[in-house]
């Protein structure tokens, strides 16, 4: 569950996987499927002691759920049937990636540009 963790969360500051995502082949795998969605929204308020038996320190811990809050939130907000979803044209969520891909990152220390290219 840890690398399904952290992919998800790449995934989500990629904006090279946003591309491909939103470009139609992959939307509901990403907005719908059941291991990644529930990884992030079903399990947000998972337990600290739970994360940290996966490997995961306490400063991981705090910006696993900081940037999984970022995603929920903004998905929450929006009003639109998320199959018609054009995240990449919303300053919005393009200010969220950045945040989410500069805590990925500092954390982490992946660069999502050159994991995906």
């Amino acid at each position: 569950m840890r690398n399904e963790i952290l992919e998800t969360l790449q995934r989500f500051s990629s904006r090279e996987f946003q591309e491909e995502v939103w470009a139609g082949y992959n939307l509901d795998f990403c907005i719908n499927s059941g291991e990644m969605y529930s990884i992030l929204f079903d399990d947000i308020d998972i337990e600290e002691v739970d994360l940290r038996t996966l490997g995961f320190d306490h400063m991981q811990v705090m910006v696993i759920r900081q940037m999984a809050e970022i995603i929920k939130n903004y998905f929450d907000q929006q009003p639109w049937d998320k199959s018609d979803i054009k995240i990449l044209e919303d300053p919005l969520w393009q200010e969220n990636r950045k945040k989410l891909n500069h805590l990925y990152v500092k954390t982490f220390g992946l660069n999502f540009k050159s994991h995906y290219s």
